[in-house]
């Protein structure tokens, strides 16, 4: 390192890695220099920075001294034998040496390096501490007043981060209320009162920017808002109107691609075609704010005093090993639980899935001394401890040892047993206060669009957009506009999907009555596709480039938020009897749309302007009906009688809860389906009472939309292979004829479901051409998010290398009104061109809408009042 900062800027950064006043200040100091300005900034949100956070220590020596080096990075060897970089913690000598680095742990030496490494060391020298990577969380129940404070160890994709920034469920919220103190590092002492108390020595959060928008992580959206001086590494930017963006922010790039940069700081508008798919941001991009921008931060998170800890919690990712929840009395067993911490590998993290890999204490690249005196200092520290918090192990990836089906709940649900167990000091089940599957109450959809985060022209902070008004009119009152569209694709070549033959098969009850012929009742999860049905909840996940193995539901909304849930348990089963569960009740009064007629019309008119003024071809306009929904009715049922009275091949019914999902669909329609290397897309353009009623303009919007999905196809498939196979074809459904084509092309190697998805969402037969544009006018002119509706609904087989996507059409979902009320929503469109009536077009809504609506209303087809 001596020299290498010759000729530059030396940053000098005297930094507090604790509250002023804690009794651990004078273990939190330190003093870093840096040759890179964006360290210092980052830092001044991470840690507690200023000279006086030096000159008030009682000992003016006692500080950490850490150097970073950011040296010539390009020529350093990264990742290759002759890599030069290093990063080194002398932690008797309490010095930090980093070379290598611009960002990130390995150059906020406050973080990792000091609030961990030498930290952990400190603890141990001094026998007064422990310093962990720990998450810290408080649960305050309303119903008694009391908090409780649970810090907890989890190895590598094992939940922490999960259960750190968890919010109490729905179901849950009345009752509890969950605070934020800190995600990656806690340090815990004994006080004076006899109580271990614990803090996060972190002043703020250092997150992943890649796929942060409103779905994944709204508490992170809410914390880098604008005026919260937040700061954006590696994203893009716009130096014109100071805004960032980055892949997964919303669906799509902003669409006017001038003065943005990419992470480079090369102009977009510069690239060259070959240049045009290269993501803006870099996968590792990242944001820092502090942590009185999270909403639910706790009030305390400051105190110099700390949080009195009742609960340790350790937990892995395991299947067979560990129980849902065990708690743990004795010290020394909760201290033995934590040094034999291990996580089965999934595929993403080690290549070996299901290998145990241990993690003592979830510490295992930090523990800064050896792990003999490492236990000893845990039970010396926790073993002075007058009221010792209750320790427990929680496994949210148990599988029953019969049907291999997942058992766990969801983090979130295990706010209540954590909090039963911290008042009665003793183990406690988590099942009477867990909440049964049909009580869990979910928010409505939110919509990202396509807009971009806006930046201070220090680049430090954000600003999202609007999800729309979500104003509700009576179909005969008025109303305003809506959001943004998919498109559509794959036909199976047997008509239906075949299930994997690795999955687990549940064995005969104990009556000898094989359980495929069993009624289930209303509190079983399920996804059924025809005859194809999944059940046992594994994982949930919102990011397409974990689809590499295992059976997913998937739900994917118009707006681009995808959830899928892996299924343990995948199996044929003949068609429900109806009334299995209790049957579907009769829903009195009206559907109100979220566009009523006369706005509709106005709708029509304005996308004919645009087409004229040439920013358009075609644009699908929608609109979506709402009805309440009383609490106890069932999406199963739904599906049972929309099975009965409106077949389709693409039907769906994806009753799971726990993971969100509320659905039935009728879709007449394959978005995409795979079959190994081959893509399939079958976009439905042209709807008509019977073949005779098709209209000139049906034929031609459909071959304008087979000419925009063969664009998208080509875009992940071998050159010469994107072939339609069949073009306008009528096919007869329930009461209505459809034209449709069918789009094939084979994929490229290593293609990825983000790739696909990234080059074919939304579908374009109820989008638009070109899907821009058509994109843009939809967000002006709908009022409410599609949600599932027009988005994708089917199921993805990683191990067969198989999926059936259906374009979310004729299709009802549960969901929760802004008064809170529960409601069942369904959307209706038609596809706008400049030879479209109004008239005709908002005829056409109706047609689509009144056989299904009926049906869902309880009365026979025809009988529903819209």
């Amino acid at each position: 390192m001596k020299g290498a900062m010759a000729g530059k800027t030396m940053y000098v950064i005297p930094y507090l890695m604790a509250p002023t006043g804690s009794p651990l200040e004078r273990f939190a100091a330190g003093v870093e220099i840096t040759d890179n300005r964006t360290v210092c900034l980052h830092m001044i949100r991470m840690a507690r920075v200023g000279v006086n956070q030096i000159n008030q220590l009682a000992d003016q020596d006692m500080f950490v001294r850490a150097v970073h080096v950011t040296g010539d990075l390009p020529n350093l060897g990264q990742g290759t034998p002759d890599d030069r970089r290093y990063f080194v913690t002398v932690a008797d000598e309490r010095t930090i040496l980093h070379f290598g680095s611009s960002y990130g742990g390995n150059a906020l030496l406050g973080k990792i390096a000091h609030g961990l490494r030498q930290a952990a060391y400190d603890g141990w020298a001094s026998g007064e501490f422990l310093g962990e990577q720990f998450m810290l969380l408080g649960i305050t129940d309303k119903e008694t007043g009391e908090t409780h404070h649970v810090c907890g160890g989890f190895p590598s994709a094992s939940g922490k981060t999960n259960l750190a920034m968890t919010l109490a469920p729905d179901a849950l919220g009345e009752r509890y209320h969950v605070s934020f103190y800190g995600d990656d590092i806690a340090w815990l002492w004994v006080g004076e009162d006899g109580n271990l108390y614990g803090l996060n020595p972190e002043n703020g959060v250092f997150g992943v920017a890649k796929d942060t928008n409103e779905k994944t992580n709204p508490t992170a959206l809410d914390s880098i808002e604008p005026g919260t001086q937040a700061l954006f590494t590696n994203v893009a930017y716009n130096e014109e109107t100071h805004e960032v963006w980055w892949e997964g922010r919303t669906p799509h790039h902003p669409a006017d691609a001038t003065g943005w940069r990419d992470w480079k700081g090369e102009l977009i508008s510069d690239r060259n075609p070959d240049e045009a798919g290269d993501p803006w941001a870099h996968p590792n991009s990242r944001f820092t704010t502090t942590l009185a921008n999270v909403p639910n931060v706790a009030p305390d998170f400051e105190d110099p005093k700390g949080v009195k800890i009742d609960a340790i919690i350790f937990g892995g990712r395991t299947r067979d090993r560990e129980p849902l929840v065990r708690a743990i009395d004795d010290l020394a067993e909760g201290v033995y639980d934590g040094l034999t911490l291990g996580a089965e590998a999934t595929a993403a993290a080690e290549g070996v899935e299901g290998k145990l890999r241990y993690d003592p204490m979830s510490m295992r690249p930090f523990m800064s001394y050896p792990e003999g005196p490492y236990a000893a200092h845990w039970l010396k520290i926790v073993g002075a401890v007058k009221d010792q918090p209750v320790f427990a192990h929680v496994n949210w990836f148990q599988r029953d040892p019969r049907t291999g089906t997942s058992c766990g709940p969801a983090t979130a649900r295990t706010c209540a047993p954590c909090s039963g167990s911290c008042s009665t000091r003793r183990a406690r089940s988590p099942a009477a206060a867990r909440p049964s599957a049909r009580s869990r109450s979910r928010r409505s959809s939110t919509s990202t669009g396509s807009t971009s985060t806006r930046a201070t022209s220090t680049r430090s902070s954000t600003s999202t957009s609007s999800a729309g008004a979500r104003r509700w009119a009576s179909a005969r009152s008025t109303s305003s506009s809506s959001r943004t569209c998919p498109r559509r694709s794959g036909r199976p070549t047997d008509g239906s999907p075949r299930p994997s033959t690795r999955r687990p098969r549940s064995p005969p009850d104990d009556d000898g009555t094989p359980a495929s012929e069993h009624l289930y009742d209303a509190g079983v999860s399920e996804a059924r596709f025809g005859s194809l049905v999944a059940r046992g909840v594994e994982d949930v996940v919102h990011d397409p480039d974990l689809l590499t193995s295992g059976f997913w539901v998937v739900v994917l909304t118009f707006e681009g938020e995808l959830t899928a849930v892996r299924m343990g348990e995948v199996r044929r089963e003949e068609p429900p009897v109806a009334g299995r569960v209790g049957g579907w009740p009769v829903l009195e009064g009206e559907w109100r749309s979220s566009l009523d007629r006369s706005a509709y019309l106005a709708g029509v008119d304005e996308v004919r302007r645009r087409i004229a003024a040439g920013t358009v071809y075609q644009v699908n306009l929608c609109r979506v009906l709402e009805h309440d929904l009383p609490a106890d009715a069932s999406v199963t049922a739904l599906g049972d009688v929309l099975a009965r009275g409106n077949p389709a091949p693409y039907a769906a019914t994806i009753d799971l809860p726990e993971a969100g999902l509320e659905v039935a669909c009728a879709s007449p329609e394959s978005f995409l389906v795979r079959r190994g290397e081959v893509l399939t897309s079958s976009p439905i353009k042209g709807t008509a009472t019977t073949p005779a009623a098709m209209l000139p303009k049906d034929y031609a919007e459909n071959v304008m939309i087979v000419d925009l999905v063969r664009n998208d196809l080509a875009h992940v498939s071998r050159p010469g292979t994107v072939e339609v196979d069949a073009l306008c074809r009528l096919e007869e459904h329930p009461g209505l004829v459809h034209l449709v084509s069918d789009v094939t092309g084979r994929l490229r190697p290593r293609t990825t479901w983000r790739d696909v998805l990234a080059a074919t969402f939304p579908p374009g037969s109820v989008s638009g051409a070109p899907k821009h544009t058509a994109l843009m006018a939809i967000a002006d002119l709908e009022p409410v998010p599609r949600g599932p509706y027009c988005g994708a609904v089917g199921w993805v087989d990683a191990d067969r290398d198989e999926a059936v996507l259906a374009v979310g059409i004729r299709t009802f979902w549960a969901a929760r009104s802004d008064a809170g009320r529960r409601v069942l929503r369904f959307g209706t469109g038609a596809g706008i061109t400049w030879g479209s009536s109004a008239e005709q077009e908002w005829d056409e809504t109706e047609l689509k809408a009144a056989r299904l609506v009926a049906l869902a209303t309880g009365r026979r087809p025809g009988s529903a009042r819209l």
